[in-house]
C-alpha cells in the first residue's frame, strides 16, 4: 500500500490566516474607495431585494400620503360647502319667518278686537284684508272701515239719528253683505235694468246748496266716495227691486230669502 503524505497542519494554518488578512485589507482598501462609496449609496437607494426602503416603497409611501392629504382637503372643502348652505338657509328662512310672525300678529290685531288699535287697521287696509266672505266673494276690510267711519260720524251730527254707536259695526256689515247679494242678483238676472247712478245723484244733490261741503261735514268723504257707498248701492237696490216687481215679486222678501240662503261669513268684530 502506498503510505499517505503528512500534511503540516503549522503550514495550512498561517495560510488560513494569510488569507484573512489578505480579504480585510481588500475591504478596507475598498472601503477608502470613493467610488465605492458611491455605489453602496447607489445600491442602498435601488431596487434589490432585502433593502427595506426602496424606490418602488418609498414611491407608494408618497402616492399615499398625497392622497391622505386630498382625501382631508376634500373633507375641508365639503364641511366649507355645508356650513355654507345651512348660513344660505338661514339667511332665506329668516326673513319668512319674520314675515309670518308679522302676519301671524296682524291677523290677531285685526280680527280680535272690538276696535282695533289703528296701526292695525292702517296696514290692514293697505294689504286688503277681507272683513267677511258672501258666497266665497271677499268683502274688502278698506270698504267696511270707511262705510263704518262715515256712518259714525253722521250719527255723531246728527242728533235725530236711531241707531246706537255700539250697533254701527254690525250695521254697515249688514248693509255691505245686502250690496253684495243685490250685485250678485242682478249680474246673474239677464233682464234687469241698467243701473242708473247719475239720475239718482241728481235727484239726491239738486236741493243741496253746496254738496261737496255737505257730504264732507256729514260723512267725511269726498264725492267719489259717496257714490260709491251710498248712491251707487241704492241704484242697485231699485233697479233689482223694479225687475221684482216687473215679475210679480215682493222685492223685500225676495232679498230677505237671498240673504238667508248664502253663505255669509264675518271676521271683522
Amino acid at each position: 500500500m502506498p503510505q499517505k503524505e503528512k500534511i503540516n497542519t503549522k503550514d495550512l494554518r498561517d495560510g488560513v490566516l494569510d488569507a484573512i488578512n489578505n480579504r480585510k485589507a481588500k475591504i478596507i482598501s475598498s472601503n477608502k474607495n470613493p467610488k465605492n462609496k458611491i455605489l453602496k449609496k447607489k445600491v442602498l437607494y435601488s431596487d434589490n431585494i432585502g433593502t427595506g426602503f426602496s424606490a418602488r416603497s418609498i414611491s407608494s409611501n408618497i402616492n399615499v400620503r398625497h392622497s391622505t392629504n386630498g382625501i382631508n382637503k376634500l373633507k375641508k372643502k365639503k364641511r366649507k360647502t355645508i356650513s355654507s348652505s345651512n348660513r344660505f338657509k338661514h339667511w332665506i328662512l329668516l326673513p319668512i319667518l319674520s314675515v309670518f310672525v308679522a302676519f301671524a300678529i296682524l291677523i290677531v290685531g285685526v280680527y280680535s278686537f272690538r276696535n282695533p288699535p289703528q296701526h292695525f287697521i292702517y296696514i290692514a287696509t293697505k294689504v286688503n284684508l277681507p272683513a267677511g266672505f258672501v258666497n266665497y266673494k271677499a268683502i274688502s276690510i278698506s270698504d267696511y272701515i270707511n262705510a263704518r267711519n262715515g256712518l259714525n260720524r253722521f250719527i255723531a251730527i246728527d242728533s235725530g239719528a236711531s241707531l246706537p254707536l255700539e250697533n254701527v259695526g254690525e250695521f254697515t256689515f249688514s248693509r255691505l253683505v245686502a250690496q253684495e247679494i243685490i250685485s250678485q242678483e242682478l249680474l246673474s238676472t239677464i233682464d234687469a235694468p241698467a243701473v242708473d247712478v247719475n239720475s239718482l245723484w241728481n235727484e239726491v244733490s239738486k236741493n243741496v246748496k253746496n254738496p261737496d261741503m255737505e257730504i264732507l261735514r256729514l260723512y267725511g268723504w269726498n264725492q267719489d266716495e259717496y257714490r260709491e257707498y251710498v248712491i251707487y248701492p241704492e241704484a242697485q237696490s231699485l233697479a233689482l227691486a223694479s225687475y221684482i216687481e216687473s215679475q210679480n215679486g215682493d222685492y223685500e222678501k225676495y232679498l230677505n230669502t237671498q240673504i238667508a240662503n248664502s253663505k255669509i261669513v264675518r271676521l271683522i268684530k
